[in-house]
């Protein structure tokens, strides 16, 4: 077992929690003291007047400690943590592979995917990392989630709220990304889903639903191939991630259950390597994400917080 990789990603896993839990105090005062601050919606030229409630909020957080000069004091915390955050993915294992690959190749990503990941340790095959990660399938096949007449899903460990963020993060990297593999399993994947379900069935009849207005078979939305297909490439992805992860350990990481038990064609086997689509690596640089850019934008709107020193 190597302990130095387990305190690195304890650490990095902590850092990020700590990161996420400033964004959220920072956005919330944001809303309160600093309206105008915000991104409001397309058309609008002023944010909404403030509201005698929001007043008194503004009064009774600043009584609590929260006030508009500690909003600024979060700001800075939340700046000052993403050279931490270069420092400590540079040396991680999975940067070495996530630098070759476009649309995830920064450190902030590698930070955000380790604390996501969780403790590889406990997870012997890729099935356990991906139902942690909230990706695993029902005995039937479909996707767990909540279908009409049924009260529960059938999912005992559901994904935490920063594993379902990042995952998104990592989903739209994926579309915005013109190239490299991840992009061309999604664009492979969509019309390979609607060309088998090219009409909706009924879950426990297989039968094919008919719409009761026009008579002819429901067709298959096309958000359903959009989903597929990103899912699809972000268990690809998790699958190399784990494999390489839980090899820098020391651990055995067998492949997935169709080749390693069904035998399936080992040449369709993705490994991280199949992935690279940069010509050259990526350097672990600071990512400006978040407050960095607010101080600078409204100057005027500055305070300094007063730090209380504890006496010697």
């Amino acid at each position: 077992m190597n302990e130095d990789l387990r305190q690195l990603d304890r650490q990095i896993r902590k850092a990020f929690l700590r990161y996420r839990e400033i964004q959220h105090q920072r956005t919330r005062l944001e809303r309160i003291h600093y309206p105008q601050i915000m991104d409001w919606e397309v058309g609008t030229q002023e944010p909404p007047q403030v509201s005698d409630t929001n007043l008194l909020k503004q009064e009774v957080l600043s009584e609590l400690g929260y006030s508009p000069a500690y909003f600024w004091e979060l700001v800075e915390m939340e700046n000052d943590m993403l050279p931490e955050f270069a420092e400590l993915a540079a040396q991680h294992p999975l940067w070495e592979h996530f630098r070759w690959i476009s649309g995830i190749a920064t450190t902030l990503m590698v930070v955000r995917y380790v604390a996501r990941g969780g403790d590889v340790t406990r997870c012997p095959r890729v099935t356990n990392y991906w139902k942690g990660l909230g990706e695993d399938v029902l005995p039937d096949g479909s996707v767990p989630r909540r279908i009409r007449g049924r009260t529960k899903v059938k999912r005992r460990l559901p994904a935490m709220p920063h594993v379902t963020e990042v995952g998104e993060l990592l989903r739209k990297a994926i579309l915005t990304s013109n190239r490299g593999m991840l992009r061309d399993i999604y664009d492979r994947e969509k019309p390979q889903y609607l060309e088998k379900h090219q009409y909706r069935t009924d879950k426990d009849s297989g039968e094919i639903q008919i719409d009761p207005e026009t008579g002819k078979p429901k067709e298959t939305p096309a958000l359903w191939a959009h989903k597929h297909g990103l899912r699809i490439a972000l268990k690809i992805l998790d699958f190399c991630a784990w494999k390489a992860w839980r090899e820098a350990y020391g651990l055995p990481a067998p492949d997935p259950y169709a080749f390693d038990i069904l035998n399936h064609p080992r040449e369709h086997l993705i490994s991280f390597g199949d992935l690279y689509d940069k010509l050259e690596p990526a350097k672990p640089t600071v990512v400006r994400a978040g407050a960095h850019d607010i101080k600078r934008k409204f100057p005027d709107l500055y305070q300094p917080f007063a730090r209380i020193e504890e006496p010697a």
